[in-house]
């Protein structure tokens, strides 16, 4: 036991020395004009001097440098003199030598030298003062707290975090799990619904599939001590899983179709502004020729109602068929769930489909600080969209029917050399198409055999019912003979 005890405090002591360091190589170096750094600017005080307290108020009367207090600290620790440490970072606090990192130093201090729990919880939430803003400096204080089992306070960081970033899925995926420890019923249910309303796109499957598990349980564990509970977490449950309006364009072949939606209130939301005020969440922009990359999506859990305008645009490419499919869902995951599906053919221009929503759930417009990566963003041009999909085509392999293409945009994944000229060189894959014919549609054959004494036929039948149900094109190069 004392063995896997000194293991850990030598982790956290690592851990400690880590983040100084870190702070350390973000300080510039301050030199001297001539010799450079002073060796005795960095050395630790006569600790057996006096009582820690008078040591370190002594040293911090003359002026010290942020760069100073961070290497004498860093010092402290990896001596593991936890009561000189404490002293040395509340003297540099008195003294106006604030830094963030201190409050976590102190408060593993403190916790070595076995202060009561409630004090170095304060120590912690002082921390909160430099990022109270900060959602990512939130969840690091959150997560250091859930560390000291200080699990209350920091499942009340992560609700913080949440209630300043929504669309942070973390501050729920990390505060249902402290909730699950702590066994709070109410908090269980406030992460378990943000992440179901929030984490939409498919990394967060298994997040969700958790959530919903949690929330299930909690509706059991309640249906006979709090009838009325059990109801309404049902009911909350229900609203988490149900989209408003969720959208897909799919297609096959080497092509790209972009899809813009036009919310409401004119806000777009599309690969350029993956969120919006309106709460709709871009998932999904895609480009051939793989089929499984080939679709875009769309979707918005609580949209607000009104008429909505997706704007499909041919970009470039072969569409096979010359056809896409647009599929539409109203209320999805309700009983109320309706879905429109219907195929339209690839035009030149940009193609616009209106769909009325009468009975979106949202009654107020998120400000632009909720939504995740929030911040002034202007329209790409028209160049630089072409550049960002050029740069996405070189990470997957080539489809196109003409050699000139295929060869240059072989040419620039260094795979092969000029094709025109003949020339080799390079490694390439190569394919050997089998030309054969498919058959589509019904078929029958049938065999006759007559009895010996010809008095009776006995006929088999065998009825085929054939469908191609997708084609996938590729591209052929050959070399002049």
């Amino acid at each position: 036991m004392g063995s896997v005890i000194r293991e850990e405090e030598r982790q956290a002591t690592m851990s400690v020395a880590l983040l100084l360091r870190d702070e350390l190589t973000s300080e510039p170096n301050i030199q001297a004009e001539n010799d450079g750094p002073k060796p005795s600017r960095n050395a630790l005080p006569d600790l057996d001097s006096g009582a820690p307290e008078a040591v370190w108020q002594k040293y911090f009367k003359e002026e010290r440098t942020s760069e100073t207090v961070s290497r004498v600290v860093l010092k402290l620790v990896e001596q593991k003199a936890h009561s000189q440490v404490i002293a040395a970072i509340e003297q540099a606090l008195l003294a106006g030598y604030s830094q963030p990192w201190m409050y976590e130093v102190l408060a593993f201090s403190m916790r070595n030298e076995d202060y009561p729990q409630a004090q170095i919880d304060r120590v912690l939430l002082s921390n909160i003062d430099f990022g109270a803003s900060d959602v990512p400096h939130l969840l690091m204080s959150a997560a250091y707290l859930n560390r000291l089992d200080a699990k209350e306070a920091a499942l009340k960081l992560y609700k913080q975090a949440a209630e300043l970033l929504p669309s942070q899925v973390e501050a729920f995926v990390l505060g249902l799990k402290v909730a699950e420890e702590l066994k709070d019923s109410e908090s269980i249910a406030w992460a378990a619904n943000g992440i179901l309303v929030n984490a939409m796109d498919s990394k967060y499957q298994s997040r969700r599939i958790q959530a919903e598990s949690a929330f299930r349980k909690l509706i059991e564990q309640t249906k006979e001590s709090a009838p009325e509970q059990s109801e309404q977490l049902a009911s909350q449950l229900a609203s988490a899983l149900k989209q408003d309006l969720r959208v897909k364009i799919s297609w096959s072949g080497a092509a790209d179709l972009d899809l813009t939606i036009s919310e409401p209130d004119g806000t777009l939301c599309s690969l350029h502004q993956p969120q919006t005020i309106n709460g709709g969440q871009f998932l999904h922009d895609g480009f051939g020729p793989e089929p499984k990359n080939c679709y875009e999506e769309y979707v918005v859990a609580q949209a607000t109602p009104g008429v909505y305008q997706l704007r499909i645009q041919h970009i470039l490419g072969d569409v096979v068929g010359n056809r896409f499919r647009v599929k539409i869902w109203r209320n999805a995951g309700s009983p109320e769930e309706t879905i429109q599906e219907f195929v339209l053919p690839v035009g030149a221009e940009t193609q616009t489909i209106q769909l009325q929503l009468p009975t979106g759930r949202r009654t107020a417009l998120l400000e632009q600080g909720e939504l995740k990566n929030a911040g002034p963003r202007r329209a790409l041009t028209a160049t630089e969209v072409k550049q960002l999909k050029h740069q996405q085509r070189r990470e997957i392999p080539v489809a196109t029917s003409n050699p000139q293409e295929m060869g240059q945009a072989l040419r620039q994944q260094g795979n092969i050399q000029n094709f025109a000229a003949g020339g080799g060189g390079g490694t390439a894959v190569g394919y050997q198409p089998e030309v054969t014919n498919l058959s589509e549609g019904v078929s029958m054959t049938a065999m006759a055999v007559v009895s010996a004494d010809r008095r009776y036929v006995r006929i088999s039948t065998r009825p085929v019912f054939s469908n191609i149900t997708d084609v996938f094109t590729f591209g052929a190069v050959q070399q002049n003979p």
